[in-house]
């Protein structure tokens, strides 16, 4: 239970993050650390499987929820918001975060 009521756009953010770090980036780890490489050539490869999630974060309206009110591209979160749904990305540390740009 939240001490503190979160907006209804925060809701429905809540309820859609869930549900893609749950059916998407959670199922999707094992390909992504298959792609990410060893050695050297982690730091030379850019996992497709990322590219593919980060596109779909973008189409579900979960890109740059970090930035405030000020910024059109952003989230238009409280800080309260945003860390409620940063312990959703959480969930899936590799992969959650970098696929909403957060």
């Amino acid at each position: 239970m939240s001490i503190v009521q979160l907006s209804a756009r925060a809701e429905k953010l809540r309820d859609v993050l869930t549900a893609f770090v749950e059916d998407e980036c959670i199922p999707a780890e094992a390909e992504y650390r298959r792609e990410l490489g060893t050695g050297a050539q982690r730091w030379q490869t850019v996992p497709q499987v990322m590219e593919r999630l980060k596109a779909r974060a973008q189409e579900l309206g979960l890109w740059n929820l970090f930035l405030t009110r000020e910024y059109a591209e952003g989230g238009g979160l409280t800080n309260y918001e945003y860390a409620v749904l940063c312990e959703i990305m959480g969930r899936s540390p590799a992969i959650a975060p970098e696929a909403c740009n957060c």
